[in-house]
């Protein structure tokens, strides 16, 4: 039996059981190699001379980068505890293990990306290395970050901010379907993808039909396209033909560009970008609109101020002087088939549509455009089609940037994406006749590099203090209540609303007694975390709870030992030593 180094009290840990056997021999370069493809490079995996160790270091590392990219935020160091090796199979072991505790996930969820990850490793040591064993591991783990992604009902936004979270040390706490509560007490915040819990629930109502959006915003004084809500396309010639050509044809119920067609200037492509718009409708209710000219900008509001301002640009492969435009498209689809699929963009299409749109600006498929010229592939971005994106934030003007700040709050919404068309986002709406085109509740935001650096502002603007409030450590009996008790006094006469918590007593910041279903730290300063008046919290250590399942809420400020000895969390009858809380301090 080989026991590994006692866990590091981080947070809270989960600990797993699962069996191995190794029936092919470790290849230490080959499983380098494709932890590189599938993310897992950027993970600190722990040195040992006895490779079935490191094999199982290098299995777990694999498992929380699959559970990162399905939406389970496991990003604290994996703690190996025990590797027992059958003594009637030395090729099979018993492995306990402990990963980062996430609340209200099951157990069942854990040992599911453990098994696939350990999957994946076999076929990699196993299989011939050809496209085909490439391709079963991809498709293996895809399968199981999808029927993650579903079970936890996780999206792309909340695990940008996810994260971002933990980059920057902000605690959080999964409170259940997929939303999170970043931050303790005072300074925590409900978040569920990119909403937080000041947005207005009639915003968020306003905002899903595009003609209601619409009319709001007309209705006070915002630019905004004519547009007529048609249920048929008899409605929708009238409508294009009294806004004279060309046309917007979209569904007033979808986001993120579904079901669009821009540049509508006959009665044949009004019947086909109607029946698709019609198809992909829910309430079947279609708006017809004068197109504007320009390009659509999307504009973060957060917390009453412009985050940024990011051009949309539709899908595009960039000229080299050299390769044709096919062949451009071909090497830009050769390169993301070689990603992991959960790391791909949408493809990069080569049809009629394509070629109608490169023909419009005089290209042909056998064209070689210019070193460093971007060739669109469709008319506008979508979530379909995607895009690119170019970042304009240092170029916005301020009268464009209180155009989106005054939009959102019209909405009541401390986080909305403002959709403005504009032919020039340095200059001001009103010069320019740019309109607003949607206002987005909650907005997608992108894992996209030039997205990336302001995940940690946008934290900066909604949380005070990182989410962080001062959360200290007593050890020991009767000493330990008291000292804390005189902490408490301090802070309480400091102006801080303050808590106190021992595993059974908790008293409220004026000193009453809180009466709580449980008999544990962990829960307890959790429940107390969870409280919006809570300023800072002094907890009472009695057992060596914490020792064996780590602090719910991650570390302390800081740690007084006041006794040589506490309880046994396991058996109160025990004593143990309090040395090993030296290993915390």
């Amino acid at each position: 039996m080989k026991k590994m180094k006692h866990f590091a009290l981080l947070s809270n840990i989960r600990r797993i059981k699962f069996k191995i056997t190794i029936i092919s021999e470790l290849n230490p370069k080959r499983i380098k190699h494709w932890l590189g493809i599938l993310g897992v490079n950027d993970v600190k995996i722990p040195k040992s001379k006895e490779p079935i160790v490191t094999f199982i270091h290098q299995g777990l590392a694999l498992a929380c980068v699959v559970a990162r990219e399905s939406g389970l935020p496991l990003y604290s160091q994996n703690q190996l505890m025990q590797v027992i090796q059958d003594p009637q199979n030395s090729q099979s072991y018993e492995i306990y293990a402990g990963m980062e505790w996430v609340d209200n996930i099951p157990e069942s969820i854990y040992t599911f990306v453990v098994e696939h990850a350990f999957q994946a490793l076999f076929m990699i040591i196993a299989e011939a290395e050809n496209d085909k064993t490439t391709g079963k591991i991809f498709e293996l783990l895809n399968e199981c970050i999808n029927r993650l992604r579903q079970q936890l009902r996780i999206g792309q936004s909340t695990i940008v901010l996810l994260e971002a979270a933990a980059s920057k040390g902000i605690p959080y706490l999964h409170l259940g379907e997929g939303i999170y509560q970043f931050g303790w007490g005072s300074s925590g915040r409900k978040i569920d993808r990119s909403t937080t819990d000041k947005d207005s629930a009639i915003g968020s109502k306003l905002t899903h039909n595009k003609s209601t959006t619409a009319n709001l915003l007309r209705m006070s004084g915002f630019p905004t396209p004519e547009h007529r809500v048609v249920s048929n396309f008899k409605q929708a010639y009238n409508s294009a033909d009294e806004f004279g050509w060309p046309v917007v044809v979209k569904p007033s119920d979808l986001d993120r560009g579904e079901g669009v067609s821009v540049g509508i200037n006959d009665n044949q492509a009004l019947d086909q970008a109607f029946h698709e718009a019609y198809k992909q409708s829910k309430n079947k209710q279609i708006l017809i609109e004068k197109e504007i000219p320009g390009v659509c900008h999307r504009l973060l509001v957060v917390g009453g101020k412009l985050l940024y301002a990011i051009k949309r640009l539709p899908k595009s492969v960039l000229g080299d002087g050299i390769h044709t435009i096919a062949e451009l498209i071909e090497e830009a689809n050769d390169r993301e088939n070689q990603s992991p699929p959960w790391k791909r963009v949408s493809s990069y299409p080569n049809d009629l549509m394509t070629q109608e749109m490169i023909f419009s600006l005089g290209y042909t498929l056998d064209s070689i455009p210019s070193k460093g010229v971007w060739v669109p592939l469709r008319k506008i971005e979508s979530g379909r089609w995607g895009g690119r994106s170019e970042d304009v934030t240092h170029l916005i003007h301020p009268d464009n940037a209180d155009l989106a700040i005054r939009a959102a709050e019209l909405f009541s919404l401390e986080v909305a994406g403002v959709d403005m068309i504009t032919k020039d986002i340095s200059l001001p709406w009103y010069e320019t006749m740019a309109m607003i085109n949607e206002i987005n509740y909650s907005p997608l935001l992108s894992r996209n590099e030039i997205y990336r650096k302001y995940w940690a502002q946008w934290f900066d603007e909604l949380l005070h203090g990182n989410g962080k409030i001062p959360v200290e450590a007593f050890v020991g009996y009767e000493e330990a209540m008291n000292a804390a008790m005189e902490r408490f006094t301090v802070l309480k006469d400091q102006g801080l609303k303050c808590y106190l918590s021992s595993e059974s007593l908790s008293l409220s910041p004026l000193g009453e007694p809180i009466h709580l279903s449980y008999t544990a730290i962990n829960p307890r300063a959790k429940a107390l975390a969870l409280r919006k008046d809570t300023e800072a919290l002094i907890i009472v250590l009695q057992t060596d709870e914490v020792l064996v399942n780590g602090f719910s809420l991650g570390t302390f400020d800081r740690i007084t030992i006041l006794s040589e000895t506490v309880r046994s969390f396991h058996d109160r009858t025990k004593r143990v030593s309090t040395r090993r809380f030296q290993e915390i301090k």
